[in-house]
């Protein structure tokens, strides 16, 4: 879904602080992304469990009406042309898909 079919909501910083919340409580790692010298990486790495092999994911949050900038949307085509998974994830709602989507696969 699109930020342009979702209402105003809450701030971007609480919905970050809820999915690293949600992230950590179902066993995964969630770690803020920064590279220096490089604009346009996704806000967090997600590291879940898996069998033999960890699961990365790649989160951008953004709030209600927030927009991909153009060097975002590189730099997730990029990793996707790479094999990676890209999230974009806009309300808790979404958060709470993610988590469902990716934790019940966990080897728990």
């Amino acid at each position: 879904m699109s930020a342009s079919k979702l209402k105003r909501g809450e701030r971007e910083s609480k919905i970050e602080e809820y999915f690293v919340e949600q992230v950590e409580k179902h066993g995964g790692l969630c770690e803020k992304f920064t590279s220096p010298g490089k604009r346009g990486v996704p806000d967090r790495i997600v590291t879940w469990p898996a069998y033999s092999f960890a699961r990365i994911h790649f989160v951008e949050l953004k709030t209600i009406g927030g927009k991909l900038e153009p060097i975002q949307e590189r730099d997730h085509a990029r990793r996707k042309r790479l094999g990676c998974r890209v999230e974009v994830i806009w309300t808790k709602a979404q958060v709470d898909e993610y988590i469902k989507r990716f934790w019940e696969r966990a080897p728990f």
